[in-house]
């Protein structure tokens, strides 16, 4: 597996959410689908981990990086769906997240990514540029 990240995606937390923004472009190369750059102010959720399963495969840890790339795909549908579960798949067993954890998020998105794909397909790429106090 020869899946590279170009840079490490910098993140910042949206206070009083779940959630995170790009504070620059994030850069990776996929075997399968080639050079993808996820755009900086994009929002991410990281991993949509429901939270009594966080012990066992956390939202934020090996797999953020592939989630930051998931959500970027997800966002911008640029590939078929299934490819971004499987560029996900690649990612995770790269930096080391254990077979069982990674085919169980996978087979989940697999059976439950559907929803948020739709809703990403109606509403496109997610931008937020923050306001500083």
């Amino acid at each position: 597996m020869t899946d590279k990240i170009i840079d490490d995606p910098h993140l910042v937390p949206i206070e009083g959410t779940f959630l995170w923004w790009l504070d620059q472009d994030f850069d990776v190369l996929d075997d399968i689908l080639g050079p993808i750059k996820a755009r900086k102010y994009f929002i991410t959720d990281v991993g949509s981990v429901p939270r009594i399963a966080w012990n066992i495969i956390p939202p934020i840890g090996p797999a953020t990086l592939g989630y930051v790339v998931h959500d970027w795909l997800y966002a911008t549908q640029t590939f078929p769906r299934a490819e971004a579960d499987a560029c996900l798949l690649r990612l995770m067993a790269q930096f080391g997240v254990g077979y069982v954890s990674r085919y169980t998020v996978y087979w989940a998105l697999r059976a439950f990514g559907g929803k948020a794909w739709d809703d990403d397909a109606k509403k496109g790429p997610q931008f937020y540029k923050p306001v500083l106090i």
